[in-house]
C-alpha cells in the first residue's frame, strides 16, 4: 500500500543529455559567457546527475543514436 502523497520513482532509461549548439548558434563576438559555456554547464550538471544514479555518461551518450559531443 502507498502512503498518500508518496510519489513512486520509475525511470526506464535515462533523460537525453543537452545537445550541443551548432557551431551556427554562436555569434562569435565573444560573448561572456557564450552559447557554449551555457551548454557545457548544462552538460557538467546532466553527467553529476547520471554519476549519481549509478550510470556512466559516456555509455550513455554512446547509445543515443546521431549524437555528438
Amino acid at each position: 500500500m502507498r502512503r498518500r502523497g508518496a510519489r513512486a520513482l520509475c525511470v526506464t532509461e535515462p533523460p537525453a543529455p543537452p545537445r550541443r549548439p551548432d557551431i551556427e548558434n554562436c555569434c562569435g563576438r565573444g560573448c561572456e559567457p557564450c552559447i557554449f559555456d551555457y551548454y557545457n554547464a548544462a552538460l557538467e550538471r546532466w553527467e553529476g546527475k547520471m554519476r549519481a544514479l549509478g550510470l556512466e555518461p559516456p555509455a550513455i551518450e554512446r547509445a543515443i543514436p546521431g549524437r555528438r559531443r
